[in-house]
């Protein structure tokens, strides 16, 4: 969720690539824009490997605070195996 306000994902299947999870950010710092803040992070099945260091990046300029996560499922997944 970057410079969003307000949003949700709900009953998502989500495998992150790379070693970051969900990113929180705030990709303009142009202060006509508030702070990505209020998401809503729901009812997800989260799929990672052992690659991801990162389960939620929060960057700068954001409210982390707002957001809500609840009700997800995480699953990581053993090396060498498909889904």
């Amino acid at each position: 969720m970057a410079a969003a306000r307000r949003c949700s994902s709900r009953t998502q299947y989500d495998l992150p690539a790379g070693q970051v999870g969900r990113p929180i950010l705030q990709e303009t710092k142009d202060e006509r824009f508030k702070p990505c803040h209020g998401g809503v992070f729901e009812h997800n099945l989260v799929v990672f490997d052992r690659g991801v260091r990162t389960v939620v990046n929060v960057g700068p300029g954001t409210d982390p605070e707002s957001f809500t996560f609840r009700a997800n499922a995480c699953v990581v997944l053993a090396p060498n195996k498909c889904l």
